[in-house]
């Protein structure tokens, strides 16, 4: 489970700091973004995510930081962060006790491929679009749990 929900929510951030390396000025993709739980469809329900928010920042030298904030239904909470230099190699992510790293590839300019890892093996995979007008990401993710049991989510990030 904390697999699958940190990874969700990383996902959509890996998916905005391509973006946001491309974009122009000024960059639609810096901001905070919030998972709209009642638009997002997560398999198996119910979903353990009471609250999820992203908050992405410019960093040094054309980097991107995020930083990930979770509140689940059963009162735990995580905060992961991460920066990444936005060239598709993997990057290492702290506060995530299931995943160590991530590698993001761009599929075009409004969306890109997410693959989580631990020790070299996968752990969840999503891709995500940014919509036109710069205010949603949405997008699928499957991930496998430290138990071995699978998710599937169709996710929504709207911009705050």
């Amino acid at each position: 489970m904390k697999t699958l929900i940190k990874a969700l929510a990383i996902s959509a951030t890996a998916t905005l700091v391509i973006l946001s390396a491309r974009a122009a000025s000024p960059n639609p993709f810096i901001g905070t973004w919030s998972l709209d739980l009642k638009k997002s469809t997560f398999q198996p329900t119910p979903w353990p995510i009471k609250s999820q928010t992203l908050a992405i920042t410019a960093a040094s030298a054309g980097k991107t930081s995020i930083v990930l904030d979770t509140a689940g239904n059963d009162g735990s909470t995580f905060h992961v962060q991460y920066t990444t230099s936005n060239d598709g190699k993997p990057v290492p992510v702290t506060g995530d006790p299931d995943d160590d790293s991530v590698k993001v590839t761009s599929i075009n300019g409004t969306t890109s491929r997410t693959v989580w890892m631990k020790d070299g093996k996968v752990t969840g995979d999503g891709t995500l679009t940014v919509s036109a007008d710069g205010k949603t990401l949405t997008g699928p993710f499957s991930g496998t749990n430290p138990d071995g049991t699978t998710s599937k989510a169709r996710l929504v990030y709207v911009k705050q």
